[in-house]
């Protein structure tokens, strides 16, 4: 069996030591009095050192942050399609992303919520910027992603990644959630890249059995307001613009403090059905470039279709195209609320002397013109 020590989460055995080290660290201290306001710190880290588990954890800590985060920064959490997924069956969600630490915290939220298990998180090493951070991504049972490889590891990495998430799906029967793309989408186009899928093929040398056994569940997190989007937008401009755009570690830290802390209106997790027989008609494919491609196609769609539209979305598409023929999706109210979030984004950026509003728009808008294509396509 390969060993996965590189990439995988921590275990039970790590659990006392790495709590340990996470209370050691002074930054704890603000996530305590936010998750557990009015509770002294020597009784949480007392709690802490006594969990078994590192499900218990996430109860007890992870499940809790959450929780605080919805109420605190959301007008509530939605979810539709988990309670069709067997409990005792482990899957592979593949997912678009849109927010750093949040589209795969939700779906363990919802999850804890509903008795079951939380899932193991594929995130870009890029995130594992400090000792800290590492452990308590490791802990909330995250698996590394590595990024700027070179031809011959990433082939060698990918090989093992693969196997990794197989075997955690099949052999393991726990849930996995992955991103569909490297990275979040940041112009509102959830896409799929063909890489991914490869990669996951790389443990199987059947393919219609192989994809069986990983269970593919395709899902979308839908965010009325996206807590980033002034981030996403200032990125698209600057390099529209044609100016050089260097992504520091400060950058993915106020990205992942935005995504915690700023106001995401609505919030809706849509889970798909375990893709079973649209495998069947990929595996008939004999090229496999066209099969793959399909592949990707076929995950755009599904993860499109279930994308949930809100008024923003609708507003920012007749904005776009300078008409109303999606007013019946929204108020007036509703539209002048999105039309100061937009203006308060520019307020905030002001200084960087650039256009964000197209950028802005953009963000909201995709999701709608891309359902409407996945319905086409869809429906042909």
């Amino acid at each position: 069996m390969m060993n996965f020590d590189e990439i995988r989460p921590y275990n039970n055995s790590e659990l006392a030591e790495a709590i340990d080290r996470i209370l050691a660290y002074p930054e704890f201290d603000s996530i305590i009095s936010y998750t557990f306001p009015g509770e002294s710190k020597e009784a949480v880290h007392q709690r802490a050192r006594s969990i078994k588990n590192i499900h218990e954890l996430q109860k007890m800590f992870s499940y809790t942050a959450v929780g605080r985060i919805i109420r605190d920064s959301t007008h509530g959490l939605t979810v539709s399609g988990l309670k069709e997924l067997d409990p005792s069956q482990g899957y592979l969600f593949i997912s678009n992303h849109r927010d750093i630490i949040l589209d795969s915290a939700l779906l363990s939220y919802q999850l804890v919520a509903y008795g079951r298990e939380t899932v193991e998180i594929g995130t870009g090493d890029n995130l594992f910027f400090s000792p800290f951070v590492s452990d308590l991504m490791r802990l909330n049972r995250s698996f590394k992603i590595h990024r700027n490889l070179t031809p011959r590891e990433l082939h060698t990495y990918s090989v093992r990644l693969s196997h990794f998430i197989r075997h955690q799906v099949g052999t393991e029967k726990k849930s996995v959630w992955i991103a569909q793309r490297n990275g979040r989408a940041k112009d509102g186009h959830d896409q799929t890249e063909t890489g991914l899928l490869k990669m996951l093929g790389l443990s199987s040398a059947d393919f219609l059995a192989g994809f069986r056994e990983l269970q593919i569940v395709p899902m979308a997190v839908s965010y009325e307001l996206d807590p980033c989007d002034r981030f996403k937008a200032r990125e698209l401009a600057i390099k529209d613009a044609g100016l050089p755009f260097e992504k520091t570690k400060m950058e993915d830290f106020l990205n992942m403090q935005a995504g915690i802390l700023e106001h995401k209106g609505r919030v809706h997790i849509a889970i798909g059905k375990p893709l079973d027989h649209e495998l069947e008609g990929l595996a008939l494919m004999k090229n496999k470039n066209e099969r793959f491609r399909a592949f990707r196609e076929l995950m755009d769609t599904q993860i499109q279709s279930l994308y949930k539209l809100f008024p923003t979305n609708y507003i920012a598409a007749d904005m776009l195209n300078g008409n109303t023929d999606f007013s019946h999706n929204y108020t007036a109210d509703e539209k002048e609320q999105f039309a100061r979030h937009l203006r308060d984004m520019e307020e905030k950026l002001k200084n960087d002397k650039i256009e964000l509003l197209p950028f802005l728009l953009n963000i909201y808008a995709n999701p709608v013109f891309n359902q409407y294509q996945a319905g086409v396509k869809a429906n042909r």
